[in-house]
């Protein structure tokens, strides 16, 4: 019997399968940290600070500005997933960017301000009369362009706003790095600045924002203007489509978050989900790359497109919240987007 009880053991053993080592999530958050979030806020304050000293040399080159401003907003999506830490306070991260804009409110209010010649405080007023969408309506909208360079009022309200944007990228960047000293805590799970009960709830936030950043290109950025079909498609709710970078943006915001599971990868034990999700990713990147958003999505032949990206973006998504976030003992909780 007992003879018995020792094969038995034996042969369990050999084809059961080895337990999982944990996944080492401070070493995860480290990676994040480090690899990923640092250096996209110091793009951010690079490409902000650049635009602001275009806007500080006048309002007659409108080419550099809408260039100085297309580099700050395609920053800014690299971030925009990043919806934890220092971009909250004071409001930060809404009024870095207005969108969607569901009641019309900014040009509404923009109007207001040009009519009254009197400048907000940006750090108490309206989101909806500072940063990125309210200056794009005043640098690529032929009619409001045309004001700038003659109006002395909405020059020195365009170039507050360039400034309000750099001053609040730095802010960030030296509150992650140095100021608050959050990337420190973050990592660690642990300080006055963070609520975590340990490092597994830290890359739960990160797993949040990789989750975030596809869920709302899918749910948000492509099926707003898509709409149901060819007839149904409303252009004028692309996040960007009085630039016309709407696809730049949503390119941006793929890449950034391929560039974040590089920080999951390798705590995944399951190799071939590791590389299915790395081969997605690498795809979408691709794909999104040289999307025309903006024009393609009512013209018949390449709308097609638009809607395989969007269902691959959903599948992908599907993907992160019933396989990888089991296999790193996450969950896919809730997120800002809940609700929208």
């Amino acid at each position: 019997m007992r003879r018995c009880l020792l094969v038995a053991a034996a042969l369990f053993g050999m084809f059961a399968s080895p337990a999982r080592a944990a996944p080492d999530y401070t070493a995860l958050n480290q990676a994040a940290v480090q690899a990923h979030i640092l250096p996209r806020y110091a793009a951010l304050s690079a490409a902000t600070a650049k635009f602001a000293s275009i806007a500080a040399a006048g309002c007659a080159d409108r080419l550099a500005w809408q260039a100085g401003w297309a580099e700050a907003m395609r920053a800014w999506q690299g971030v925009q997933h990043l919806r934890f830490g220092p971009v909250l306070l004071f409001n930060r991260y809404q009024r870095f960017a207005f969108w969607p804009d569901a009641r019309n409110s900014m040009p509404r209010q923009l109007n207001e301000i040009f009519a009254t010649k009197r400048l907000p405080d940006f750090a108490i007023g309206s989101i909806a009369v500072q940063g990125l969408s309210a200056l794009e309506r005043n640098l690529f909208d032929a009619t409001e362009a045309a004001k700038l360079n003659s109006d002395a009022f909405r020059c020195a309200w365009a170039q507050a706003a360039a400034q309000n944007l750099t001053e609040m990228a730095t802010a960030i960047e030296q509150d992650w790095r140095s100021g608050r000293h959050y990337a420190a805590q973050f990592v660690a799970a642990k300080g006055d600045l963070v609520a975590f009960a340990g490092p597994q709830e830290a890359t739960q936030e990160l797993f949040k924002a990789l989750y975030g950043a596809i869920e709302l290109v899918a749910d948000h950025k492509m099926a707003r203007p898509l709409g149901k079909g060819g007839r149904d498609a409303r252009p004028m709710a692309a996040e960007h489509w009085r630039s016309g970078l709407s696809g730049a943006a949503i390119g941006a915001n793929i890449a950034a978050a391929r560039e974040l599971y590089a920080s999951f990868a390798p705590q995944l034990a399951d190799a071939g989900l590791r590389s299915d999700l790395q081969r997605r990713f690498d795809d979408l990147a691709q794909r999104s790359g040289k999307l025309d958003l903006d024009h393609d999505i009512t013209d018949a032949a390449r709308r097609p497109e638009l809607e395989k990206l969007r269902a691959d973006l959903l599948a992908l998504k599907t993907q992160l919240g019933e396989r990888l976030a089991p296999a790193l003992g996450l969950q896919i909780g809730f997120n800002a987007l809940d609700g929208d």
